[in-house]
């Protein structure tokens, strides 16, 4: 990113796409949102419009709540989520904003749900398509 421009999430508009604008131009750099009291409740980097970049949420009691990384708008790599003690609550492992597999815990710490996606799944196939474009350098069109 070479934007380090930090701003109010509320100057965003979006365009009928979705794509975050400022100053109705396409948004580069970190959107935070506040509560009314001004803790920090989510912070989303965005390039040309699109969250891209790390992407974080907070408990009102300051503690994080969710962070992970958004490309092109859509998770890719692992996602976070705590509960507001810090124990883990869930682990994901997206790739084009596809679940891969997932861990949920309840309070305790016990494994509650797992989920792996099929490997033969069309999901799967897409997947495997979007990563042989990358390494082509190409866009396969996911957001």
């Amino acid at each position: 990113m070479t934007d380090d421009t930090r701003l109010d999430a509320e100057q965003l508009a979006f365009d009928d796409d979705g794509r975050a604008l400022h100053a109705g131009a396409p948004f580069t750099g970190v959107a935070v949102e506040r509560d009314d009291d001004g803790a920090l409740l989510a912070e989303d980097t965005y390039v040309d419009g699109l969250r891209h970049g790390p992407s974080r949420m907070f408990h009102p009691t300051g503690e994080l709540a969710e962070e992970g990384v958004r490309r092109r708008g859509a998770w890719h790599g692992t996602v976070e989520v705590w509960n507001v003690d810090g124990t883990q609550a869930e682990e994901a492992r997206y790739a084009y904003g596809i679940c891969l597999e997932s861990f949920t815990w309840d309070a305790s710490g016990e494994l509650v749900e797992h989920f792996q996606l099929d490997q033969e799944s069309d999901m799967m196939r897409l997947v495997e398509r979007c990563r042989a474009d990358d390494e082509q350098g190409g866009d396969a069109g996911v957001a």
